[in-house]
């Protein structure tokens, strides 16, 4: 919800005059020279990373936890988890650009039969035709779509490993691939695999020469954050956790921006 933020590129001689008109610029990286103005090390690596990152092409699949803890009221106006989470997942269609593919599923446990998740939109690039429109329309609508199930449980290790080698035996050379899995809980799967075996055969599966990343968004403190660290972990991925009803929609973007 907040403004995007935005980048003025300066030379050294007009920095003391700009900085002079726009006191609170915070110096994202600067250039190496005598007496100029410089950001810690630590800060130009991040910006680095991120602008790098940025300028990789998408190939992502999006899960979202579908059980019934999503349909837990969070604001006075009645707007439960699922509610944020679809207007966060809505915001973050409009920031790719067009070369990007994204997909989405839904998941709860034994979701489509013994499976735990659904897919509701195939990974396309944004700009693909679907049903008269694009991909974006397609996504856009799918996510409006989604629904939490009052008595569902959380089916989060099958559904994470599918989606997984779902990414991982896609042909997406020179993209960024990658797995995002959003929920507000931990595994209610007695018969899936286990967290240790989850663990291994991500690694084990894992392509060095073209990785697919998890990246994992817990929702609110009922979110399992070390299991979700650990997931993310054992592909190169990150973790992110909205502690907070108003946090979802940051806390996703920021998920999708992390190096």
């Amino acid at each position: 919800g907040a403004p995007p933020r935005s980048a003025t590129v300066v030379s050294r001689a007009e920095w003391d005059a700009y900085r002079s008109r726009n006191a609170d610029t915070e110096l994202v990286a600067s250039t190496p020279g005598d007496d100029a103005p410089t950001a810690d090390d630590a800060a130009l690596q991040q910006a680095l990373a991120q602008w790098q990152h940025l300028a990789e092409p998408f190939h992502a699949l999006v899960a979202i936890d579908a059980s019934g803890s999503m349909g837990e009221k969070v604001d006075q106006d009645g707007s439960t988890r699922m509610d944020l989470t679809k207007a966060a997942a809505a915001t973050a269609v409009g920031l790719f650009p067009e070369h990007d593919a994204l997909g989405l599923w839904t998941f709860q446990r034994h979701l489509d039969g013994d499976k735990d998740y659904r897919s509701l939109t195939p990974v396309r690039e944004l700009s693909a035709s679907v049903d008269g429109g694009t991909q974006r329309d397609q996504l856009s609508r799918d996510a409006e779509s989604l629904t939490y199930a009052p008595d569902g449980y959380t089916g989060l290790y099958d559904t994470t490993l599918a989606a997984y080698r779902e990414v991982l035996h896609e042909d997406a050379p020179g993209h960024l691939r990658t797995v995002i899995v959003l929920t507000d809980g931990m595994n209610h799967d007695p018969g899936s695999i286990s967290l240790d075996n989850l663990l291994t055969t991500l690694k084990d599966e894992q392509d060095p020469d073209n990785p697919v990343r998890i990246i994992t968004v817990g929702i609110s403190k009922d979110a399992d954050e070390d299991v979700l660290k650990q997931i993310a972990e054992a592909t190169g991925g990150s973790s992110h956790i909205a502690r907070t009803p108003e946090d979802i929609q940051d806390v996703f973007v920021k998920a999708l921006t992390s190096e």
